[in-house]
């Protein structure tokens, strides 16, 4: 058997923590390695939210985004919009896997240059998903496990799809 997918979130704001949430709420179908927010305030909100019982185990803080990238194999991206881009730029130089919150960038050319760099490397699965029963549906895919496995990028509009279906 493999060992199961290791996820992190980037990003612990109101959003980034739901993301936690409803990953660590999943713990039988992946391992949630931890987060990365650089913003202090974030990090108490975290751990408060761990102390008042909302999450079985406090979730790993990691330095930087890099450390936490070097540590998963997908990551939600759940930042200020104006990051995404920058955040999965790094991801997918680590071979990291991505869930990037709506919108995936803040202009038509990041998005361009996401899939160009997507484009130039093998193996990393890059996506972009509406919603918590999609994430579930895209990495409980054989293929998401599996770095040289991955397919192409898909965009998703409502229904969970795979290019491979």
């Amino acid at each position: 058997m493999s060992s199961p997918l290791r996820i992190g979130v980037i990003g612990a704001g109101h959003l980034g923590r739901i993301h936690l949430r409803c990953l660590q709420s999943l713990a039988d179908r992946w391992d949630t390695v931890g987060f990365y927010d650089p913003d202090e305030a974030a990090l108490i909100e975290v751990k408060k939210a761990a102390e008042d019982g909302l999450w079985p185990t406090t979730p790993v803080a990691y330095p930087t985004a890099e450390a936490l990238l070097d540590a998963v194999d997908a990551v939600a991206i759940v930042t200020p919009t104006p990051l995404h881009a920058r955040m999965a730029e790094l991801a997918l130089d680590r071979g990291v896997h991505c869930f990037i919150e709506k919108p995936v960038t803040h202009h038509l050319q990041e998005a361009e240059a996401l899939v160009a760099a997507r484009d130039g490397i093998s193996g990393p699965l890059f996506f972009f998903l509406k919603n918590w029963a999609h994430v579930l549906f895209v990495f409980s895919r054989p293929h998401a496990a599996r770095r040289s496995a991955a397919p192409p990028m898909c965009e998703n509009r409502g229904q969970p799809t795979s290019p491979r279906a």
